[in-house]
């Protein structure tokens, strides 16, 4: 791609170049017109008017100017996709990976439909006092990473998403998240506890128990057996580069 610009005093034109497609733009009609005479003396070249989708972006006329916009291309991907049902996975190694402090490592993929769109493998900022605290603490994470998807989908005007699902393979977590019982074993995490209880009471989201053989996130978590980790890349749907 190329962008050649032409400007003097206060007349400018811009010419985008991307293989054979090109975009004029200008503050001056004549100007841009007589370029365009110009150019098809030398090419041949045809002119589609104004411009309304050029290289995925639309272009939307406004009294001010023009709104560039990718509105149109995420929803055609998301139509293509077949599905707006997200869903994702959480889990964490308690104290595992790092016994100089403690820390348990968080991991969560999070899917629309059968196409991961987030990913996260990282050490927890305070040590978890036990596995169902270094769970819950996952969760937290990744429901503040689908609340966000959730808000970017909403702002680009993709609506109709079902009620994300989280899924957790420690029990306990679960609980903690619908059940007001477990509020006082756990004041020592009441902020993230609120968090997620207040987006399961509203039905932002559901969190759902797995078993850990179907965890997903358990790849980044831990080392994997060979046939294990083969199994789970697969159902991330991460591949190879072909050799050329």
């Amino acid at each position: 791609m190329s962008l050649f610009y032409y400007s003097q005093d206060s007349v400018f034109v811009y010419v985008l170049v991307y293989v054979d497609d090109i975009l004029v733009m200008g503050s001056s009609t004549n100007l841009v017109n007589e370029l365009l005479t110009k150019l098809s003396t030398e090419f041949k070249i045809r002119d589609l008017d104004e411009p309304g989708f050029f290289l995925e972006i639309e272009t939307v006329k406004c009294d001010n100017g023009i709104l560039l916009s990718q509105q149109r291309y995420m929803t055609d991907i998301l139509n293509r996709a077949e599905s707006r049902e997200l869903h994702a996975f959480s889990d964490s190694d308690w104290a595992g990976l790092y016994p100089e402090d403690r820390k348990s490592t968080s991991g969560y993929a999070v899917f629309l439909g059968s196409n991961l769109m987030s990913w996260v493998c990282k050490k927890q900022r305070t040590v978890a006092r036990s596995p169902t605290e270094a769970e819950y603490k996952a969760l937290v994470d990744v429901c503040a990473e689908v609340i966000w998807i959730l808000s970017l989908l909403r702002e680009i005007d993709v609506n109709n998403i079902y009620v994300p699902k989280l899924w957790c393979d420690n029990l306990g977590a679960t609980y903690m998240c619908a059940n007001l019982i477990f509020h006082a074993r756990i004041k020592h995490v009441e902020i993230d506890y609120h968090f997620v209880r207040d987006r399961v009471a509203n039905g932002d989201i559901q969190v759902h128990c797995i078993s850990t053989k179907d965890q997903l996130a358990d790849i980044f978590t831990k080392a994997q057996p060979g046939h294990k980790f083969s199994f789970l890349r697969d159902k991330l749907q991460v591949t190879s580069v072909p050799c050329a």
